[in-house]
């Protein structure tokens, strides 16, 4: 039997973790106060924490890169064409600074060892996705670079599901 938190009398419990008697008016009170204190804390955390746009996009990128890893894993490095090893990136062919917009596009990202991938040229990893994704794709990537990224807090939340539901399925 547990002790009550304010009069400290043992009492049997009626529900999980029941911290108060709730036989005397200070046991009660102080059972109150604590709820109304977790009640408020609880609304400031709703309204501190509400997820902005941007750490949607954190999610997704995360996610995404999590697909583009377990998609290419196995092929060779998109930049050098070595082994990928068991640590690489998912790397993106047009940098997510320069075209923010191709971000989370699958023909602009591709594993890619994380020495290739800290490497400031490009150059080497646009001739393999040539090869790799064709000539079609690569003129869409090229025609798409200067498009803006808008993308909806909805709609990251369905790519989410969208990818997660692709993971289950090449995790197996």
């Amino acid at each position: 039997m547990p002790r009550c938190k304010e009069c400290k009398e043992k009492f049997e419990a009626k529900f999980f973790l029941q911290k108060y008697c709730m036989k005397k008016t200070e046991c009660i009170a102080a059972s109150k106060v604590i709820n109304q204190k977790k009640i408020v804390k609880g609304i400031e955390n709703l309204s501190e924490k509400q997820p902005t746009h941007a750490n949607w996009i954190q999610v997704y990128q995360k996610i995404f890169n999590k697909y583009i890893r377990l998609r290419d894993k196995g092929k060779p490095c998109a930049c050098c064409n070595r082994a990928l090893g068991s640590d690489y990136d998912a790397g993106h062919a047009y940098s997510v600074a320069m075209f923010p917009n191709l971000r989370f596009d699958e023909d602009n990202v591709h594993g890619q060892r994380k020495d290739c991938n800290s490497k400031d040229d490009q150059t080497e990893y646009q001739l393999y996705l040539f090869k790799r994704i064709g000539k079609m794709a690569n003129q869409k990537l090229v025609e798409k670079k200067n498009d803006l990224l808008k993308i909806s807090i909805p709609e990251i939340q369905e790519r989410i599901i969208y990818y997660k539901n692709l993971i289950k399925i090449l995790s197996k």
